[in-house]
């Protein structure tokens, strides 16, 4: 086999995924910028806005009105449905990013060839047979509807995985140092990926400071400088009451359907919610006293699994997500897809977890498909709520029984690192 075969033969999903988004990319690209959406879309049921291209107009509007002298968070006069800005000034000092309607097209092209580029990061190397069986979790409602409306967390996913990857070899500090830039460079952008210095608790507690304390003293002073915006940011994002995911989206829901003017009850559902949660917690800690049996705990779809999935937990603790947001639980499937073929006797827990992301993924108002019967749409928010809290659930198990050792010791309070499967 020549060496141009071998490599295309370890790159080979990688790179099939990569041709496959980036063709979608291209193709979606002309009937957006019409004001279209691309046949493609519509037969999946993406759940288009009245503009394309629609949540990066906000920012653009926003930076226009920014710079003209306007205070895009107190008013939502310059966009184009009416919303306030609720994203971090980031973006309002960058003028060169307001650009007209004409060249948005361009913002799209980068953005989604940055997801595209992640997606390659993430398929890195893996040896999956069934690698088309990624397919149905990329080409889902939220996926595309995160591409329909140009969402810059297409750059937020590609900047967090990037940072991932160069980390994925821990035993050369300085890529773990650039990695961490790029964690910290995603947390600027959007806040949560701070969580994803998780992945910094590695093997031992001198290795583990040696990240964590720089990069959270520079991540609580950027708090502390960016908290009168977080807290606006907070204020101007609506609650998307079909369109989320998250730990009070069942208690908001159930509570209009069963009685709308009510004030107490969102409260008391919201409280049972967060008594589940708690259990759910307790029953994944108990489940990871049994360590999990996997070759390479240092291995890079480990890495991705551990800092993709606490993202899931945080944001899904943290209140309500847009469905898109789902895109930073697709670097967890080359792991699960692992473990799935490698353990016959825990199979059931991997096809549960690639069950309820499908269920969570389609089942979801993002698919236009449900949305003409109302007892169909509430049933389906049902379910795809349900299937979120089954991937909290597993991600929670996993994560403890992922532990590292010097942690488990603590946690456990096991004498010696557990070597039981």
């Amino acid at each position: 086999m020549t060496d141009s075969l071998k490599t295309f033969s370890r790159f080979r999903i990688s790179i099939f995924i990569f041709f496959i988004f980036q063709s979608t990319v291209f193709l979606t690209l002309r009937p957006l910028d019409r004001g279209d959406l691309n046949p493609a879309l519509s037969a999946i049921g993406v759940v288009p806005m009245s503009m394309p291209y629609g949540d990066y107009k906000v920012i653009a509007s926003a930076i226009q009105y920014y710079h003209a002298g306007g205070d895009p968070y107190s008013t939502g006069i310059f966009d184009f449905s009416g919303r306030k800005y609720n994203y971090l000034p980031f973006w309002l000092h960058f003028p060169s990013l307001g650009v007209d309607h004409e060249h948005i097209k361009y913002v799209y092209l980068v953005f989604a060839s940055c997801f595209c580029l992640g997606l390659f990061l993430v398929f890195w190397k893996d040896n999956n047979p069934y690698w088309y069986a990624y397919l149905p979790f990329l080409f889902s409602p939220p996926v595309l509807l995160c591409l329909e409306r140009c969402n810059y967390e297409l750059l937020v996913f590609f900047v967090f995985v990037l940072g991932l990857w160069i980390c994925r070899k821990s035993s050369e500090q300085l890529l773990s140092w650039l990695g961490g830039t790029l964690l910290l460079l995603a947390t600027v952008l959007k806040v949560f990926p701070v969580f994803g210095f998780f992945i910094f608790v590695r093997d031992n507690w001198k290795r583990t400071f040696l990240f964590l304390v720089p990069f959270g003293i520079l991540c609580a002073i950027y708090f502390a400088y960016s908290r009168p915006y977080i807290k606006l940011v907070h204020e101007n994002t609506p609650f998307g009451q079909y369109l989320s995911f998250g730990i009070n989206v069942i208690p908001q829901n159930v509570s209009q359907w069963i009685l709308i003017e009510s004030k107490i009850l969102p409260v008391i559902m919201l409280a049972v919610a967060w008594i589940v949660a708690g259990a759910i917690i307790l029953k994944g800690y108990y489940s990871g006293r049994s360590e999990l049996q996997v070759e390479d705990r240092e291995s890079y779809d480990v890495l991705l699994f551990r800092g993709a999935s606490v993202l899931y937990i945080t944001v899904f603790l943290m209140g309500s997500n847009f469905d898109y947001r789902l895109i930073f639980l697709l670097p967890t499937l080359p792991f699960i897809f692992r473990m799935w073929r490698e353990n016959e006797g825990s199979r059931s827990t991997y096809s549960w977890y690639l069950g309820a992301l499908l269920g969570a993924m389609w089942l979801t108002e993002a698919n236009e498909l449900w949305r003409s019967d109302d007892f169909l749409r509430s049933t389906m928010i049902i379910i795809n709520e349900l299937c979120a809290w089954v991937l909290l659930f597993i991600c929670i198990a996993l994560q403890f029984k992922l532990l590292p050792p010097f942690i488990r010791q603590i946690v456990y309070r096991e004498s010696a690192p557990s070597t039981t499967g």
